[in-house]
């Protein structure tokens, strides 16, 4: 049995945010917006580093009620990713902004700008898509993992 492939390429970056795309055995999910890079991890502003991260589900939390209320047809859990090296609570969720995100992976469907500042439209429709197909795979037991990768040195 293959395991599946699950990529964030990072491929576009400003002084705010950077922009990737979320991949499943090479095929496209849905874009994503981070926090920009630092050499030195401003807490609340730094995107994680690449590497390959266990995606997890958590059944507890803050994030993890609001979306138990929000989206009650969905199971149950939100996905967070496990041993990022100096960070806690990396999760993917839906936010459009820079603004909505702490470390976290952000996803939607369409990237565009606004005022000048790039951010992600349609990101309810992208997380409910991509949440459905990560717990459809984390339901077989299998070891599941994301490698992040910039294309943007």
């Amino acid at each position: 049995m293959n395991l599946p492939r699950v990529v964030l390429k990072r491929f576009f970056y400003t002084d705010d945010v950077t922009i990737g795309g979320v991949f499943i055995d090479g095929e496209f999910q849905c874009f994503t917006l981070e926090d920009t890079y630092h050499q030195d991890k401003i807490k609340g502003s730094t995107r994680i580093p690449a590497g390959t991260y266990a995606i997890k589900r958590a059944f507890a939390g803050r994030k993890y009620t609001q979306y138990r209320k929000r989206f009650p047809e969905l199971p149950p859990g939100v996905l967070y990713l496990d041993n990022v090296p100096n960070f806690t609570g990396i999760m993917i969720h839906i936010g459009n902004f820079a603004r909505d995100t702490s470390g976290c992976i952000l996803v939607g469907l369409n990237v565009m700008s606004k005022r000048n500042t790039l951010m992600l439209n349609r990101s309810t429709p992208a997380y409910k898509d991509l949440y459905l197909k990560i717990v459809g795979m984390l339901k077989t037991d299998i070891f599941l993992s994301i490698e992040v990768i910039d294309e943007d040195d």
